[in-house]
């Protein structure tokens, strides 16, 4: 009987430490912004991250959203999503996540809005299995667009346009 009163507490014992939330549901999350000045020719040329801890199964996506609008603490990025813009709405469906903002989303230089939301949707892709993140400006057009649409095998970081670059040399034949 004491046998088994032991493994039985040993058991339990097992459970609790486990679950205590000692860093169990504490995880790294990495925020990507575009760089303030930017670097060609690398992967993080111009957008970059840092790395902040927090909780994904506590926080909602609301809350998420609102810590990554604060913007960096590296004074070496920036958040082109300031207090100015407001979140609107934000829905998951079978078709991505949709997320709207408000009109002064479309203020934005087209830089800093293919940069930004680049990097926004980019940070997202860490809290959701969606495929897509369509991003809205309410009753205006985004660079053209009514949306801005992000795949998540889309978000390429590297630039090696100059390593593509044809010389005018010619192809070794003499005449």
């Amino acid at each position: 009987m004491k046998k088994l009163f032991c493994c039985f507490l040993a058991l339990f014992l097992f459970a609790i430490s486990a679950c205590s939330g000692n860093g169990a549901s504490e995880s790294t999350l990495v925020f990507y912004y575009p760089r303030s000045n930017y670097q060609y020719n690398s992967e993080s040329g111009v957008i970059s991250y840092e790395k902040k801890n927090g909780n994904l199964r506590q926080n909602s996506l609301e809350e998420f959203i609102s810590q990554y609008m604060k913007g960096p603490s590296d004074p070496a990025l920036y958040c082109p999503l300031s207090k100015d813009i407001q979140l609107l709405e934000f829905k998951e469906d079978n078709t991505g996540l949709h997320i709207t903002f408000d009109a002064a989303l479309s203020k934005l230089s087209p830089t800093d809005l293919s940069l930004g939301l680049a990097a926004f949707a980019k940070t997202l892709y860490q809290i959701t299995d969606a495929e897509s993140i369509c991003i809205h400006a309410a009753e205006t057009l985004l660079d053209g667009e009514t949306k801005m649409v992000f795949k998540r095998d889309m978000i390429y970081l590297f630039d090696s346009f100059t390593d593509q670059i044809p010389t005018t040399e010619t192809s070794g034949e003499t005449q």
